[in-house]
């Protein structure tokens, strides 16, 4: 007996297999889902941001590209002179030789912030409001500086030592305290008294 045909078609449709997807399309798709990097460290436009911004793309959505065009995939997103800069740093090994995780770390520390650990610290600990920001931008700014203070790598000695040092009305305390403090005499969480420690900075 011979089969109805709308259920032959009906099973074709559900056995069919979906066509492959173009690598090249692909690739074209996802390129035009990023915005070009372009470093400002001034602007916080540093690539651990911008990497964060478009992580899903590189994880979820381009994961069935192999390693190779991935790497192909961000690189092609540099400006002009942050690719120079990178291919220059990466020498003798070409862009075509890094994997991608080591890639993506290269360019962290390649293109991160200017400021030193300490002095991010203490720009967050010294933040004023702004007359002319209403509550939601002061706000906005407050959440922005604490997430690069990195409150888990800091203990608690080390927290009380910038207290002390942003407290000092000195100008010349202050500077003397924090040299100390840049010259990783910092307190340790292992220190016996955090004043005497200070009293050091």
């Amino acid at each position: 007996m011979t089969a109805n045909p709308l259920f032959q078609r009906l099973l074709a449709a559900l056995t069919h297999s979906p066509p492959a997807t173009d690598p090249t399309k692909q690739f074209a798709t996802l390129a035009g889902r990023i915005v070009q990097f372009c470093y400002n460290p001034e602007a916080d436009l540093i690539f651990e941001a911008w990497q964060r911004r478009h992580s899903d793309i590189f994880t979820m959505d381009g994961k069935s590209l192999d390693e190779a065009t991935r790497v192909r995939l961000f690189l092609q997103k540099l400006g002009a002179a942050s690719y120079e800069e990178y291919v220059n740093y990466i020498l003798p090994q070409t862009p075509q030789e890094m994997k991608f995780d080591d890639a993506i770390s290269t360019l962290k520390d390649l293109f991160g912030p200017q400021q030193s650990l300490f002095t991010t610290r203490y720009t967050c600990m010294k933040l004023i409001k702004n007359p002319k920001d209403d509550l939601a931008t002061y706000a906005g700014r407050v959440s922005r500086e604490c997430a690069k203070f990195k409150f888990a790598e800091c203990n608690e000695n080390q927290f009380k030592c910038f207290i002390i040092v942003c407290g000092l009305q000195s100008s010349e305390e202050a500077f003397e305290s924090s040299s100390s403090i840049k010259s990783n005499r910092i307190p340790t969480a292992s220190s016996r008294s955090w004043l005497k420690n200070a009293n050091a900075c």
